[in-house]
């Protein structure tokens, strides 16, 4: 239970806060967070991949001409989340569930995407839909992983307080 006295103090659970204000968490993460760290790396980064070449072959596109452009965006868009979680960055805790959360939503589209490219009499590139059915197994952990940690580790919640925050890790 949350409330707030006239002087703009706000108790929370019976215990006085002060006025605190969501924002940058402290260097490193909780236990939770490394593990999940790493299943982003799996879950986010395969299914990035897997969209890039996926359509890539449907649209009839050679792999090699898409291959180091892809790894390079990947890599734009994963590196700077990776590093912004590690320093405790708001913006890059955001970004992460943003990201999580868009590789969940991908799982099933890559998934049909997959039976498009195996369907048929003749298949539009069958290698390549069957590393995506192979991916997808392998994706579900790293995904189920994301949600949990998602859903209930505190940190990862841009909208928590910092006394909410469980703490680092590693102690500095």
């Amino acid at each position: 239970m949350t409330t707030q006295d006239p002087n703009g103090s706000t108790t929370y659970d019976g215990a006085s806060v002060g006025t605190e204000r969501p924002g940058d968490r402290p260097r490193g993460g909780p236990r939770p967070v490394i593990v999940a760290g790493i299943a982003f790396f799996f879950g986010v980064g395969f299914s990035m991949s897997e969209l890039i070449l996926g359509m890539a072959s449907a649209l009839g596109i050679d792999h090699g001409d898409v291959l180091l452009p892809g790894w390079v965006l990947i890599s734009v868009i994963m590196m700077p989340v990776v590093v912004g979680m590690g320093a405790g960055k708001l913006w890059a805790v955001r970004l992460f569930r943003w990201l999580s959360f868009g590789a969940m939503a991908l799982y099933l589209p890559l998934l049909g995407l997959a039976f498009y490219l195996y369907a048929g009499p003749k298949a539009i590139d069958s290698g390549q839909a069957v590393v995506m059915f192979v991916m997808a197994v392998v994706k579900l952990p790293p995904l189920f992983i994301l949600y949990r940690a998602i859903r209930t580790v505190r940190w990862l919640d841009p909208a928590s307080l910092p006394h909410e925050w469980e703490p680092p890790y590693i102690q500095r």
